[in-house]
C-alpha cells in the first residue's frame, strides 16, 4: 500500500491539472475555504505519517478536495517557503475569487 500511494503521489500530472478540475466544479460558489494541511494517515489502528506531504486543499461541503500538493524530501513540517510555494502556484487559478485559508498551528511563521 505504501509504494501504491508514493507512486501515485509523484506521478507527474500536466501542470495544476487537479486544481483545474476542482475550480471548474466549484467556479459558484461564492468564496472559497482553502485548507493547508500535511497528511497523517492511518493503517488500521496504526498510525502512519505515510509520505511527507503538503497539501493545499479547497473545502467543499463536507470535503476537502487537494488542489497542490508537494512531496517533502523530510519527515516532520515543511518550510514556510514551500508553504508560500504551495498557494502561489494556485493564486492565478483563484483570481476573482473570495478566499479563506486555514491551517493547523504547525503552520506557523511571520509570513
Amino acid at each position: 500500500m505504501y509504494q501504491r500511494l508514493k507512486r501515485f503521489v509523484q506521478f507527474n500530472l500536466p501542470d495544476l491539472l487537479v486544481a483545474r478540475f476542482v475550480l471548474a466544479h466549484l467556479q459558484d460558489e461564492q468564496q472559497l475555504l482553502l485548507v493547508l494541511d500535511r497528511t497523517n494517515w492511518k493503517l488500521g489502528a496504526t498510525d502512519i505519517n505515510i509520505l511527507p506531504l503538503s497539501v493545499l486543499s479547497v473545502r467543499w461541503r463536507t470535503f476537502s478536495l487537494p488542489l497542490n500538493w508537494t512531496l517533502l524530501p523530510h519527515s516532520g513540517n515543511s518550510t514556510m517557503a514551500t508553504r508560500i510555494a504551495l498557494v502561489e502556484r494556485v493564486m492565478p487559478l483563484l483570481e476573482g475569487q473570495k478566499l479563506l485559508l486555514t491551517a493547523d498551528l504547525e503552520f506557523i511563521g511571520r509570513e
